[in-house]
């Protein structure tokens, strides 16, 4: 075995040793106080310990957490992890980015797994792609589309533009400037249609409200 220490007596202590370093990682005037961290690439920030970064300009200011590469991504949540891509941040507790650019994952369990400008800012939230999409609901998740919004618990969005899911679990199939504002309402496409009662739906032309 080879194995790798800064010499204080546990993983979990630092003082910029102890860290399996591979190529010159060539400074940046970057924070490289961290310990027990695999760095490969040059110019990365290190802080803390257990960590992995890849890439060019890559950031790690958690415990565990990781980069696989890209530039310009940051992971400060604990667990947090970047994949790859351009600015993408992984701030929440455990969560994900695997890439795109100028993502940001900043709530516990919170995942985006490309696209550009997505902000995943609930509680294991998610947005699967697109363009400046926000799911900050609880549980909620928007597929793609632009500019659409899960701000209810457990809502959903599945794509079109700018399209609203604010009840609790409720759903936007997509269409554009729809709105699900009732819990457990829903829209299924079409412009400018709102369900904004309890288990309310439109659908095109249709309609149902309690």
């Amino acid at each position: 075995n080879v194995q790798i220490v800064n010499g204080l007596g546990s993983t979990e202590t630092t003082n910029a040793t102890g860290n399996l370093i591979v190529g010159y990682n060539e400074d940046n005037d970057d924070n490289r106080t961290g310990s027990h961290n695999l760095v490969v690439g040059s110019r990365h920030t290190y802080s803390s310990y257990g960590g992995f970064v890849a890439g060019d300009d890559n950031s790690i200011s958690k415990e565990y957490a990781s980069i696989s590469g890209g530039t310009g991504n940051t992971a400060s949540g604990k667990y947090g992890s970047v994949s790859g891509g351009y600015f993408n941040t992984a701030s929440g507790w455990a969560s994900s980015v695997s890439g795109g650019a100028s993502n940001t994952a900043n709530d516990g369990y919170a995942s985006i797994s490309g696209g550009q400008y997505n902000t995943a800012s609930g509680w294991a939230s998610s947005v699967s792609g697109g363009y400046s999409n926000t799911a900050s609901g609880g549980y909620s998740s928007i597929s793609g589309g632009g500019s659409n919004t899960t701000n209810g618990g457990n809502s959903s969005v599945s794509g079109g533009y700018s399209n609203t899911a604010s009840g609790y679990a409720s759903s936007v199939s997509g269409g554009e400037t729809n709105e699900a504002s009732g819990d457990y309402s829903s829209v299924s496409g079409g412009s400018t249609h709102t369900a904004s009662g309890q288990d309310n739906w439109r659908a095109g032309g249709l309609t149902e409200s309690n």
